[in-house]
C-alpha cells in the first residue's frame, strides 16, 4: 500500500509540474512579426478551390510559372562553388550529396545572386545545408548585395546556420530544422506543447522526416496561435498535398502548382 500511495504521488507531483509548464506556456501573448514576405496575396488564382491565402512553393526551375502566377514563391537550395561562389543546387539533385556536385556555375546550376537579380519582385526560400565555415556570412552578403533581405525565407537543416544568419539579417524571415521537429514533438507528447521553445518565424518542413512525422493538427494550432505561418513540403503526390490542405497549412511546396488547384479531399 505504501508503495502504491509513493506511485500516486509521484504521478501526482508529476502532473502538477507539467500542468504549471503548460500554463505557463498558454500564458504568453505573442505578437505577429510584419513583413513584406506575408503582404503579397498568397494565391489569387485559386478562388475556385477556397484556398487563396494558401502560399504556394515551387522549384527554380518553374520560375516560368511567374508569368501566369506571380505570387508563387521559388525555392532554392544552395551550396558553396569554387572561387566562394553560391551556386543553386538543380532540383532534378536535390537528393545528391554536395560533394558530387559541379562547383561551377552554369545555367542548370546558376549563382544565387543572379537569380535574386532576375527575379527582383519575387520572393524565395533558400535553403542551405553547406555547413562549412562562413556560409552564414556569404549567405547574407549575397542577398544583401541583391537587395533581397525581405524577400527571402532562410532554411537549414543546421540550427548553427539559421542562428548565425540571422544574427547578420535580423530582417529576413527563418524557417525550421530537423531539431525543431523532433523538439515539437517531444513536448507534444508531454501535454506542454504551448511551452516548447521555436525561435524559427516558419514552420517549414516536410511531413515525413527520417520515417517519423514531423507535425500533426496541434503542432499547427500551437504555431497559429504564435502568429507563425506553417510551410510543409516537398509535397510529391496529390495525396500528400491533400493531406497538407487538410492541416490547415499556411504554405504548400510542390513540383507543380497545379497540384494544388483543386480542392482538398472531402474523406480527410
Amino acid at each position: 500500500m505504501r508503495l502504491i500511495g509513493l506511485i500516486f504521488g509521484v504521478f501526482g507531483i508529476s502532473f502538477f509540474v507539467l500542468a504549471l509548464v503548460r500554463f505557463g506556456g498558454l500564458s504568453q501573448s505573442y505578437k505577429e512579426f510584419e513583413t513584406p514576405y506575408f503582404s503579397v496575396p498568397a494565391n489569387p488564382t485559386a478562388a475556385e478551390t477556397g484556398l487563396e491565402t494558401v502560399s504556394i512553393i515551387i522549384p527554380w526551375e518553374q520560375s516560368f510559372w511567374l508569368q501566369k502566377m506571380p505570387h508563387l514563391i521559388l525555392w532554392t537550395e544552395v551550396y558553396r562553388g569554387d572561387g566562394e561562389t553560391l551556386l543553386v543546387k538543380p532540383w532534378v539533385d536535390r537528393d545528391k550529396a554536395l560533394k558530387t556536385l559541379e562547383k561551377v556555375a552554369n545555367p542548370a546550376r546558376p549563382l544565387l545572386k543572379d537569380l535574386l537579380v532576375k527575379f527582383p519582385q519575387t520572393r524565395f526560400v533558400v535553403q542551405c545545408n553547406d555547413n562549412v565555415e562562413n556560409i552564414h556570412r556569404q549567405l547574407a552578403q549575397v542577398i544583401e548585395e541583391a537587395k533581397a533581405t525581405e524577400r527571402v525565407l532562410i532554411q537549414s537543416n543546421y540550427n548553427s546556420i539559421l542562428v548565425s544568419t540571422k544574427e547578420l539579417l535580423p530582417r529576413a524571415l527563418y524557417g525550421s530544422s530537423p531539431a525543431d521537429y523532433t523538439r515539437l514533438k517531444v513536448f507534444d507528447s508531454l501535454w506542454i506543447l504551448p511551452s516548447v521553445p521555436f525561435k524559427g518565424d516558419v514552420f517549414f518542413g516536410p511531413l515525413i522526416y527520417r520515417g517519423r512525422s514531423t507535425i500533426n493538427s496541434d503542432i499547427v494550432i500551437e504555431m497559429k496561435r504564435r502568429f507563425k505561418k506553417v510551410f510543409l513540403g516537398p509535397l510529391l503526390s496529390q495525396e500528400e498535398v491533400d493531406k497538407a490542405i487538410a492541416l490547415g497549412a499556411d504554405g504548400l511546396f510542390v513540383e507543380d502548382p497545379i497540384m494544388v488547384h483543386r480542392p482538398a479531399s472531402p474523406n480527410l
